[in-house]
């Protein structure tokens, strides 16, 4: 069985995400509880999508 697999990359500067992920935590109880300390750790795991990984890839830029 083959699997159909396309990933969809957001390009956005760090700062916005980071704003707009700390609004929507703030702003919805519902929403995944992601604070300043928390994005930041998440950050430092971060790695950019590369050439080498050999995935088909759609990349969106954010607005």
């Amino acid at each position: 069985m083959t699997n159909n697999v396309l990933f969809h990359v957001v390009l956005c500067d760090m700062d916005v995400a980071k704003q707009r992920v700390l609004k929507r935590t703030q702003e919805n109880p519902d929403a995944l509880f992601i604070d300043k300390n928390i994005f930041d750790a998440l950050l430092k795991q971060w790695e950019s999508w590369s050439d080498e990984d050999k995935f088909p890839v759609v990349f969106h830029k954010s607005k």
